[in-house]
């Protein structure tokens, strides 16, 4: 009987302890920089399905997920996705130096723009574009 209550009292603690976490990915070892004003930097990250699931340091998300695939970074650095918003600076000045007449149905709608665009502008002279406008749409 006290065998028994041993046995028990073992199936019921290993049954409590937490069983790791499945990830596609782990990513451990790196210098992450997350966006995140309340966890501003981490070592690791747990993808799965394409999602992150866990973000932390590298021996909690080891510990707590097993994955496909380990990638250990050695220490790299890793920022989140960039989007090229860049511009040419020359030529978004000039364009912003002319008139943008996309979307005049009549002359009174270009005259309207002219006038609008010389208020703010108060250019000794004005250029402008039209667009380039598809036939049949």
């Amino acid at each position: 009987m006290k065998n028994t209550f041993h046995l028990l009292i073992l199936v019921a603690f290993l049954s409590a302890c937490n069983q790791p976490k499945k990830a596609d990915l782990l990513v451990i070892n790196a210098k992450i920089y997350t966006v995140n004003n309340s966890q501003k930097t981490a070592t690791a990250f747990a993808i799965k399905d394409g999602m992150f699931i866990a973000v932390g340091n590298s021996e909690t998300l080891t510990e707590n997920y097993t994955a496909t695939e380990v990638i250990d970074v050695k220490g790299k650095t890793i920022f989140p996705g960039f989007i090229d918003a860049h511009c040419h600076f020359l030529g978004m000045g000039l364009v912003a130096q002319k008139i943008r007449l996309e979307g005049t149905k009549s002359y009174d709608d270009v005259l309207e723009k002219l006038v609008a665009f010389q208020k703010e502008k108060k250019l000794s002279f004005i250029t402008g574009e039209v667009g380039i406008k598809t036939i049949g749409k």
